[in-house]
């Protein structure tokens, strides 16, 4: 599975590199944990923890002859999160309780079908991102009970119990950059936030991530408005 996606990023990547008009490598720190969606259930606790990580990657994207209107942008990247996480549920009849925290390494496909400059140079975007697990690491214990079998047993290896996170991942980003353009070239500080689409490990992803990005503007159109030199 890895080879293909290997095999597809790389095609896709030499694709956007021929199309591309503006070409920018991207990085900075993140800050993030999982959240829960559940409704309150007095059977249910759960608590979660934060995570500084980092990213960095690459982006392509296609501005309009007019940048007042919307354009395409993709990226490519890899990321490292984390978190700590807390689940116990049951009942008088018995109970699970898992407690640890995970370390992740992804790579990542970025696609924005929504980017317009709110005013000269201050870049919006909204899309969706896939990412792969490239490696992971998760440590805790998980301890189970019912009243029935007693005592209780506890596990301290949560990957033998089936706990641990998701091979793909699916999300929406929010990204706000500013652009100081030097002839070609281009300095985009930005604030992206990330937060998942399917369930990882009791909850949902969240990041918030600041990068700083350098760019470089190709040649192939003239542009006007907010580009104009």
């Amino acid at each position: 599975m890895r080879k293909y996606v290997t095999l597809l990023i790389f095609i896709g990547s030499t694709c956007l590199i021929l199309k591309s008009q503006i070409i920018c490598t991207e990085g900075g720190p993140n800050y993030g944990s999982l959240f829960s969606l559940r409704k309150s259930d007095p059977h249910i606790n759960e608590e979660f923890g934060s995570f500084h990580g980092l990213c960095f990657g690459i982006s392509f994207s296609q501005p309009r002859k007019d940048s007042t209107k919307n354009f395409f942008k993709y990226g490519l990247g890899y990321e490292k999160y984390g978190g700590y996480f807390y689940h116990s549920e049951g009942g008088l009849g018995g109970s699970i309780q898992t407690d640890g925290n995970f370390l992740k390494h992804v790579i990542d496909l970025e696609f924005y079908p929504l980017n317009k400059y709110l005013i000269p140079n201050l870049l919006f975007s909204l899309g969706i991102e896939s990412n792969f697990r490239l490696n992971y690491s998760i440590n805790g214990t998980q301890t189970s009970w019912q009243y029935t079998q007693q005592p209780s047993s506890t596990s301290e290896n949560l990957s033998d119990v089936g706990v641990k996170p998701n091979f793909f991942n699916l999300g929406l980003n929010c990204s706000l950059a500013y652009e100081i353009n030097i002839r070609k070239f281009i300095i985009r500080p930005s604030y992206k936030y990330f937060v998942g689409i399917n369930g990882e490990l009791y909850g949902h992803s969240q990041r918030h991530t600041l990068q700083l990005g350098f760019g470089y503007r190709i040649n192939k159109r003239r542009f006007t408005t907010y580009y104009s030199n």
